[in-house]
Order: structure tokens, then sequence, then C-alpha cells
């Protein structure tokens, strides 16, 4: 039907995923709506007027429904997919961390060199 010209697209949203950590959906009329549940901390971009997402707009009051119509679209996609990770943890890491205390290790494609600089092994 797209090809043919008798639709418009496909879908109306985008759904993406990033491990357990974030999910996010981007919608056809420029919005893209970020979550990190696990840091309770969302974001909000219209794309059209800022696309290199430089001002999250979650935090103002003037957009509140839009985040509200982004959540809920988030939702019914995190349902419908079965979507093992919550969206609404009972506890929050914090929002900033320490990026030394993570542990690396290298994958089996790393060559030497980089092994010995990066991972000091």
């Amino acid at each position: 039907p797209v090809i043919s010209g008798k639709e418009e697209g496909v879908r109306k949203a985008l759904y993406t995923a990033y491990r357990n950590t974030a999910r996010a959906v981007r919608t056809t009329d420029g919005w893209k709506f970020i979550t990190y549940p696990r840091r309770n901390f969302t974001q909000l971009f219209h794309l059209e007027n800022d696309p290199l997402e430089l001002n999250n707009l979650a935090g103002n009051p003037e957009y509140q429904q839009k985040v509200s119509e982004m959540k809920t679209l988030l939702e019914e996609w995190h349902q419908a997919t079965n979507d093992t990770a919550t969206l609404y943890p009972a506890t929050f890491l914090p929002l900033e961390y320490d990026y030394t205390k993570l542990k690396q290790t290298p994958d089996r494609h790393q060559p030497e060199y980089v092994i010995e600089r990066y991972f000091n092994y």
C-alpha cells in the first residue's frame, strides 16, 4: 500500500530500546520521547525544531500533555510486545554515575594493542 501510494506510511510511531536502560518512541509528526526508568529521567524533543536534541522539553509545564501522550504510546507498545524491562521500578539509581567504576572487558575481536592500552591486561 505504501509503494503504490494508497497509504502514506506503515506506522505512526517507531519504538526503540537500548538494553534494559532506555526505551523511546518517535512519531511521524516529529516528536521523540526517551525514558530511562531506572534513573527516573525522561527526555522530550521536537526534532524539526531541535534536530540535535539539545533542548529537553520534558520538564517544561507547557509540554506535559505531550509527555503524557508519548508515555501512553510507549506503555501501549511495551505491553503489546511483552517487553520484560520495567518502566516503573521500585527504586532508582542515581542519574549520574562514575564511569571509572565500570568493569570493561574486551571482546574477542580486539587487537592486542587495544587490550594492553585500554584494558590494563
